[in-house]
């Protein structure tokens, strides 16, 4: 077989991402390539980004702006490990985030 040549893209900060450096990279099922930074989570939809940040004032924003992973699991549903914020689940509808921290006083919190 014939080897292919897939399309390459440089992104930047002057595409929309705060910074250049780049923990990690998921793509979802819906095809949106999602990018953990150290200044927050970032979804590209193949021509603009939309940024998701920490705002202490409001409670349903993303818990941390270091983002060292992104999982999705059989749902559908986006998962995000921060350094330092725990664990937050991404809303689709809403494009809200619910957090999951860990408790060392919970048996049935995080671990």
């Amino acid at each position: 077989a014939a080897p292919r040549d897939y399309p390459l893209e440089h992104l930047s900060i002057n595409e929309g991402v705060s910074q250049n450096t780049v923990f990690c990279i998921f793509q979802d099922r819906r095809g949106f390539m999602w990018f953990g930074t150290e200044d927050g989570l970032y979804r590209f939809d193949g021509y603009r980004f939309t940024g998701f940040t920490h705002d202490w004032r409001d409670p349903q924003s993303i818990s941390h702006n270091m983002i060292s992973t992104i999982f999705e699991d059989r749902q559908g549903q986006l998962w995000i490990g921060t350094n330092g914020g725990g664990l937050n689940r991404f809303d689709h509808e809403t494009e809200r985030f619910i957090h999951f921290r860990h408790t060392p006083e919970d048996s049935a919190a995080l671990g």
